[in-house]
């Protein structure tokens, strides 16, 4: 993806200003758009000029849960050919992504209908009893007995359990997994998904489609067993040549002397199919289509092989590597609680760099829940951009949250998120970051080896781990910890270094004169990690040719084996004069500050601040530094770095300015103080800048504030998430919505809502029994309300029209609905329908068609609520005042409210200082006098308003925007935001005070300085 900024005659430092200044698409943030409903041109424009106008590049597109359009459908096509178009036009990228969500490999489930040979199966233990039936073939028959339980080989008569080869129940789109290593798979997925876009869209390959995202492929995604096939068995047989049947087969499912060699035979035979086979054709077919292959594996799972057995050696493949980095994940509290993410960033940085990739990939932030917002985006993209990162992916932009799509692992980038009109802000500091650390390249050191293969022995599914001993686990879980412990113990010390992958070495490694090659990286030192037991023979020949050359080689062990075999060949190596035995991370850190003195340290060459993140991408007449503090508390640092001058690169403005710098031993002298989610980011040259001359402190004069004036800006609201649901002669009374439409699916006949990944044909066009029916009642209560309040009462429903809808039994007209949030969902008057007291209303459905979700619905107007002894009452509408307005009357809403407060200015101010010392909400705009000011989003809270501003009265106003998170819940549980922390709901409605809100609001009143 060329940059497009080109200036003739242009000194360097403009050109870097004008790309800082308006960074263009390729460097900006390119969500992936879920169009999980029935996406039409109109969404389509609305939701492309919303991404526009917010600050973003381009879009990853794919169908997600609630899908109707018909993927891989003639109409699926056209309209994304549409997209495509219109992104052009607006100046965005629009990229392929490959899947029905994850897995990928499956194209929704296509794969498997087209080749049914390619069909995943598993390698299981079953129990035997007598007449039962059980899955698959069986390839081995073993006995668990005894009070501390022990497997045993076991013929057929003494057999307590079978180890069978079958199909795992899991289905995608109701039809098999594929196998991945298969030979047919890939070709398969290519011909149902790849060729159709190249078909419909390939003039646009290689210009403004420019990338192919594949999701999650998975060997094995069922859990508890091991992959197997005849095809693998014949491939394990030609590669090590022997079979694995009857003793080698025990070996690899039950812990034996020879298992440590079987299984790392049988893991590498794995790692081989899945990249030949899978990850190869998709790279081989990016290539010829003008594409960049991306996406990510599941790297999060390090070090257990089930899903991915070697990350790294999978990434080589992509032209742009990637992985995720998600809400659930990531935490913004400290780096050392981080560890298993900062490692799998390195691993990231360490292929990109090694294999000289230009553009590296990482989906960020969502999956966390509706009340996210900048409070997170910002830490953990920062935690992201300073890994290299420079296609930041965020997650997730759904077009529509009718359905079973509100469930799909919130928050959301779109037009139902109060916030997303004040995006823009936030996506200008991604791209000016990423924009100006991507000018540059990151040239470390020192190489770690990671124990992959070591994993590899001990591994074996959880079905055939000890009984009750959880061995394996335990077992990786050592191997893991050490690591992670190693990686952040560098980190902290502020050592460069790049993580090394046995099998990219073996492709690409050489060693000569005191330096390990590895592509297009050298490294002066490599570090053997502590859980390394095994190193393959042609990283132990790499070693001893890189140590016999005057190379460091540290070890914090010596490993017992070579391929995993038991060997004493490492221990010749540890003869070599390069070879230099570690106790710990400590004393192994010492060490290379000693050989290797850290591009960055502290006052003295002492460390810097252990909490610090950063990253040094060296250009080729200067460095951009970036330093940031994403954790929950403010950080300060004294660094040290070479270079002559410094320059501030401000990302909110898009500004360069001088920096002042002392100086240190020969280096810069830089001192930062970041508040928490704070950053740095420096342009250091080698060129001499005159003093920057010290910049006066304005002199701040407090201004007094009148009284708070508070009101909503939206009417208030009421969800209603219980319901009574009824169906030929069954029913169920008040219990939560989430329960009552698993329910109804069932009485309709079908296992479940099949809305997660399905056909179109399957669902959407399912036949519709004239005969059906299902009828939803929601009730609230209405008290003290006056007659204006109730005119104002609306009710809020999703797709209406599949109903036939009643208040109190009088039916309420669909032409007058309003669209409302939600391009399926419709505003209703009913102030006149309502009643004081209780009130009922009933959606029946004759006939019941497969659109008919059985979801909230809300009553808006003017009102407050109280709790109740089951949820809320709808009562006569309060002022609204400082503090939580959650506990004031709104706890579901999610809008903004504006606190306007007078001022007096005795005499022009040359300008004024705004702070915030007490909120909560996703984002706070600042007014001044009926004009928006700009925005507050992160630590210290405070905005500059530039002036002059003339003497006399003012009104300052500061709006809160809340979050979806308090209108939608999930209410009842803090788990992860998917179907199920609905489903955990009490049996029956609680009281309202049992319901969980996001607290929101403007808590304290804001304070004011003039600037004289």
């Amino acid at each position: 993806m060329p940059a497009r900024h080109t200036t003739r005659r242009a000194t360097p430092l403009a050109r870097f200003a004008s790309l800082f200044a308006d960074p263009p698409a390729d460097y900006r943030p390119m969500p992936q758009w879920s169009w999980n409903g029935d996406m039409t041109k109109q969404r389509i424009r609305e939701q492309l000029r919303q991404f526009a106008a917010n600050g973003c590049g381009g879009l990853f597109t794919h169908p997600r849960p609630g899908h109707i359009t018909g993927y891989l459908t003639d109409r699926w096509f056209a309209l994304w050919d549409y997209a495509a178009r219109e992104a052009k036009r607006l100046g965005m990228r629009f990229h392929v992504y490959d899947e029905f969500m994850c897995p990928g490999g499956t194209a929704g489930g296509t794969v498997a209908a087209t080749d049914p040979t390619v069909a995943l199966h598993e390698l299981m233990l079953v129990p035997l009893a007598p007449g039962a039936k059980h899955p698959g073939n069986v390839l081995l028959r073993v006995r668990i007995a005894g009070r501390t339980p022990v497997v045993v080989p076991a013929e057929a008569g003494e057999a307590t359990h079978a180890v069978v080869c079958a199909v795992p129940d899991r289905r995608i789109g109701g039809l098999p997994v594929p196998d991945l290593l298969m030979p047919g798979t890939a070709a398969a997925f290519i011909k149902t998904t790849h060729e159709r876009y190249r078909a419909s869209s390939g003039r646009m390959f290689g210009k403004d489609v420019t990338m192919m995202f594949c999701d999650e492929p998975m060997i094995l995604n069922s859990g508890a067993g091991l992959p197997f096939s005849a095809y693998l068995s014949k491939e394990f047989h030609r590669e090590h040549g022997y079979r694995l049947e009857d003793a080698k087969l025990f070996s690899l499912c039950f812990e034996q002397p020879d298992s440590p060699e079987v299984r790392f035979d049988f893991w590498r035979t794995v790692n081989r199919l899945f990249n030949d086979n899978f990850m190869k054709p998709l790279h081989d077919w990016c290539g010829r289509n003008n594409l960049l292959f991306t996406g990510h594996l599941m790297e999060h799972e390090w070090p257990s092989p089930k899903s991915t057995p070697d990350n790294m050696s999978g990434l080589r493949w992509m032209h742009a590597p990637g992985e995720d980095l998600l809400g659930f994940q990531f935490i913004p509290t400290a780096l050392a609680d981080n560890g298993l993410y900062l490692m799998n960033l390195k691993e990231l940085s360490s292929v990109t760099s090694q294999l000289g990739r230009k553009w590296n990939m990482v989906e960020t932030c969502g999956a966390r829940g509706y009340h996210t917002s900048f409070s997170y985006f910002k830490p953990c993209e920062d935690f992201t951009l300073s890994f290299g990162v420079n296609v930041i992916d965020t997650h997730l932009a759904h077009e529509s949250l009718s359905g079973s799509g509100k469930y799909d692992w919130p928050q959301t980038l779109s037009d139902h998120s109060p916030w997303w009109q004040y995006y823009r802000p936030h996506a200008d500091h991604v791209a000016r970051v990423n924009a100006a650390l991507s000018q540059g390249r990151e040239c470390n050191r020192t190489l770690v080896l990671m124990p992959t293969t070591t994993a590899w022995m001990h591994y074996t599914g959880s079905a055939f781990d000890e009984p009750g001993a959880n061995v394996s686990n335990r077992r990786l879980e050592l191997i893991k910890r050490a690591q992670i412990d190693l990686v952040v113990a560098l980190y902290q010390q502020q050592i460069d270094f790049d993580l090394g992958d046995e099998f990219i070495l073996a492709e690409f490694g050489s060693a000569a004169k005191g330096r390990l090659v590895v592509g297009e990286r050298s490294y002066d030192a490599v570090v053997i990690p502590p859980s390394m037991e095994t190193v393959n023979a042609t990283t132990l020949a790499l070693l001893d040719a890189f140590a016999r050359s005057g190379g460091a080689v540290y070890a914090m062990r010596v490993p017992e084996r070579v391929d995993a075999r038991v060997s004493d060949a490492p221990c010749s190596l540890a003869m070599a004069a390069g070879w230099r035995p570690m106790a710990d991370s400590g004393s192994l850190a010492a060490a290379l500050r000693a050989q290797l003195p850290p591009y960055v340290t502290g006052p003295g060459g002492a460390p810097a601040n252990p909490g610090l993140v950063w990253r040094r991408a060296a250009g080729k007449a200067d460095v951009t530094w970036f330093f940031a503090n994403p954790w929950s508390g403010p950080l300060d640092a004294d660094v040290r770095i070479d270079g002559q001058s410094a320059l501030t690169l401000d990302t909110a403005a898009g500004t360069i300015s001088p920096r002042g710098a002392g100086r240190d031993g020969g280096r810069l002298a830089l001192r930062l103080t970041l508040p928490p989610r704070g950053h740095a980011l420096f342009l250091v040259t080698d060129t001499t800048a005159a003093p920057v001359r010290a910049q006066a402190t304005p002199a701040l004069r407090p201004v007094p504030l009148a009284a708070c004036a508070a009101a909503r800006t939206k009417p208030n609201m009421l969800y209603i998430d219980y319901c009574d649901v009824e169906a030929y002669g069954r029913r169920l009374d008040n219990v939560n919505v989430t329960i009552a439409n698993k329910t109804n699916w069932q009485w309709q006949g079908w296992s479940g809502s099949p809305w997660g990944k399905q056909f179109r044909r399957t669902v959407v066009d399912a036949p519709v029994d004239a005969a059906s029916e299902v009828m939803v009642t929601y009730r609230f209560t209405v008290q003290r309300l006056s007659p204006s309040a109730r005119k104002s009462l609306r009710a809020c429903i999703e797709r209406p029209w599949l109903y036939t809808v009643e208040l109190n039994g009088r039916k309420v007209a669909q032409s007058t609905g309003t669209r409302w949030f939600d391009e399926h969902m419709r505003s209703f008057p009913i102030g006149p329908l309502a009643r004081e007291g209780a009130n009922v209303l009933r959606l029946t459905a004759r006939p019941f068609r497969t659109l008919c979700e059985i979801m909230p619905v809300y009553v808006c107007g003017d009102f407050s609520l109280e709790a109740a002894a089951a949820g809320f009452e709808i009562t006569g509408a309060t002022s609204v005042t400082l503090g939580d307005w959650t506990r004031q009357g709104m706890p579901f809403y999610h809008d903004r409210v504006r606190y306007a407060f007078e001022f007096q200015l005795d005499a022009p101010a040359q300008s004024l200082r705004a702070r915030l010392p007490g909120w909560e909400g996703s984002v706070a705009v600042v007014n001044l006098d009926n004009r928006e000011i700009g925005q507050v989003m992160h630590p210290p809270f405070e905005l500059a308003v530039a002036g002059p501003v003339r003497r006399g009265r003012h009104v300052l106003a500061v709006d809160v925007i809340g979050n979806v998170k308090n209108m939608m819940g999930s209410h009842f549980s803090q788990a992860l935001p998917l179907v199920w922390s609905y489903e955990c709901a009490p049996a029956a409605q609680p009281a309202g005070s049992a319901y969980q809100f996001h607290p929101t609001g403007l808590m304290a009143a804001p304070e004011l300085f003039a600037c004289d």
